[in-house]
């Protein structure tokens, strides 16, 4: 699903359908920007803490736990330009930015159809968090 109410109160979509369905909390796939993370790295966790993200907050609050899969996309945060949280989070990415974005987006679909074929989300964080991982490390000199 993709919630029509404000990104704030996804829980109420969220929780609503999972009850309404029967919908286990492990069966579900919460996909979200995060700021603590570089522009356009992926990272996918079983469960955790909202960190400060109110959508992810309602929804673990409308959901009764943390225990549901997340799949994260960096966006940085403003503080390396300046920018208020607020613009930051709604602006459109540009240049290098948006590049890294669709590159993570691309992998992130391809992260959510082996997720859904397989049903092992520790099997796919295992490739992709790995897979970012490695990319990132510096070159030997």
């Amino acid at each position: 699903i993709k919630p029509t109410t404000y990104m704030n109160l996804s829980g109420v979509a969220v929780g609503a359908y999972a009850n309404f369905y029967h919908i286990d909390p492990d069966d579900i796939a919460v996909i979200q920007d995060d700021m603590d993370m570089p522009v356009g790295q992926l990272r996918i966790r079983r469960k955790g803490s909202a960190g400060g993200h109110n959508g992810i907050k309602s929804i673990t609050e409308h959901l009764g736990t943390d225990a549901y899969p997340r799949f994260k996309i960096g966006i940085g945060h403003p503080a390396r330009n300046n920018k208020a949280v607020v613009n930051h989070v709604l602006h459109a990415f540009q240049g290098d930015d948006k590049t890294a974005i669709e590159a993570a987006v691309a992998e992130m679909a391809t992260a959510l159809e082996e997720w859904i074929k397989s049903g092992d989300i520790e099997e796919v964080m295992q490739a992709h968090n790995k897979k970012k991982a490695k990319a990132e490390k510096p070159a030997a000199e």
